[in-house]
């Protein structure tokens, strides 16, 4: 029997040298690990335009110019302050005996608005109107 080793040992030369000449492959590098951003915090609108939205979407339907109802106008930071045939509905930094708030919650005595069919406040939207209130309702 005939035997092929000087075969193969010249196999395996030529393929170790071939495989010597090839530059390793580089190793893929890592990513890098996730970079925590400090990112400013998004600014929320401050003084009237923190609740104006409210208002806007919930109540100057029916409280708007000069067809108001109750005369209160709720278009604008001048004409809340002013508030309506009842006198003034925001009593700022008291919130608890502001007319607006007592109305919106349906506080005995008032007429809960806005009145229905329409949707009720969330309990955030008062939450924003009374922490406005609580902080002395200032226009900006």
């Amino acid at each position: 029997m005939k035997t092929h080793w000087p075969f193969l040992v010249s196999v395996a030369v030529v393929v170790g040298a071939c495989h010597a000449s090839e530059p390793e492959p580089e190793p893929m590098p890592e990513p890098a690990p996730a970079q925590t951003e400090q990112t400013a915090p998004v600014p929320q609108p401050a003084g009237f335009a923190m609740i104006e939205p409210i208002l806007k979407d919930n109540c100057v339907l029916c409280h708007t110019g000069p067809e108001a109802q109750e005369q209160l106008d709720l278009n604008s930071y001048a004409s809340l302050m002013k508030g309506g045939e009842h006198g003034a509905v925001v009593i700022p930094g008291d919130p608890e005996n502001s007319l607006v708030v007592k109305a919106i919650r349906g506080a005995k005595g008032t007429d809960k608005m806005p009145p229905a069919p329409n949707e009720p406040l969330t309990d955030a939207q008062i939450q924003v109107i009374v922490d406005w209130i609580k902080d002395g309702a200032k226009e900006s």
